[in-house]
């Protein structure tokens, strides 16, 4: 039997550096594999013996991730650009978020091109919810897509304009008086902000449900999470979890949610059916 031979597809990665973007492909070792002859038995005894009428071919076994892989740099992408977070859609887009460096959200596609550049700036009478007003800019932080890929929703670290006066800071409490922020919705085909959704002071992750049914966001300097509704467009409820709520995870299932808490040695555990909290308690310092 001649060798059975396996290629793993490379895989792309795009890494938020100073100043750009860097591609990186992922790719396998040689991969090459063979399956011996039974023991005590030669190649010619083997092929002597007639084959079974009922006989099939067998199928080459599907092989996992190659420990030969290696990263190669295929692209630096550079620009008008200081992303503090980037983020693929899985459907053939990257959005880089550059915070209050550029005041912008730079979306690019498969071949590394530089497909629009969204402003962070809003009307809040025509975007945001009842009674906002002023056209203000943001400072985009991080981003999350809906599960189908057609709405992206990406935290403002502050708010910037009429009415917005105390902007965030790394060490800060609810008692600091910073201004609450906006996630902002965004319309993949159209790449357009069509909604501002109010959440806490200096919103950093978000995560969005496999049901498509919430946009979670930590809060770091109100110290809670926000709950947001996909459906109203609106923050439903916060629930208060500690110093600095950071990164959010969605289990696969969809039931719970696991939020770090840097502030803390814990995790918060979210059940997403009543969004009661229960907690991995010293998980180790500032998860």
């Amino acid at each position: 039997m001649p060798p059975v031979r396996f290629r793993l597809l490379p895989a792309l990665l795009l890494v938020a550096a100073a100043g750009g973007l860097v591609a990186v492909g992922a790719t396998s070792g040689s991969g090459e594999g063979e399956r011996a002859a039974p023991a005590g038995r030669s190649e010619t005894a083997r092929a002597a013996r007639p084959a079974p009428r009922t006989a099939k071919p067998t199928p080459a076994r599907r092989r996992g991730p190659s420990p030969k892989g290696r990263l190669s740099l295929l692209r630096v992408i550079t620009g008008e650009l200081s992303p503090k977070s980037v983020v693929a859609s899985q459907r053939g887009l990257v959005f880089a978020q550059n915070m209050i460096y550029r005041h912008t959200i730079s979306v690019y596609d498969r071949r590394f091109r530089l497909v629009r550049t969204i402003p962070d700036t809003v009307d809040l009478a025509r975007l945001g919810p009842p009674g906002a007003s002023g056209v203000v800019r943001g400072g985009p932080v991080e981003a999350a897509f809906s599960p189908d890929g057609s709405t992206a929703y990406v935290s403002n670290y502050s708010m910037y304009g009429p009415g917005y006066g105390r902007p965030g800071d790394d060490v800060c409490s609810p008692g600091s008086g910073i201004d609450p922020s906006f996630v902002y919705r965004i319309d993949v085909r159209r790449l357009r902000i069509d909604r501002a959704i109010k959440v806490g002071s200096v919103p950093k992750f978000l995560a969005v449900t496999p049901d498509d049914r919430y946009v979670l966001v930590s809060n770091w300097c109100t110290y809670d999470l926000s709950v947001v509704s996909v459906a109203r467009g609106r923050e439903l409820r916060r629930i208060p979890l500690g110093a600095y709520p950071r990164g959010i995870a969605v289990g696969p299932g969809g039931r719970y949610a696991y939020v770090a808490v840097m502030g803390s040695r814990d995790v918060a555990r979210i059940d997403l059916r009543d969004l009661s909290v229960g907690w991995l308690r010293g998980i180790g310092s500032a998860p």
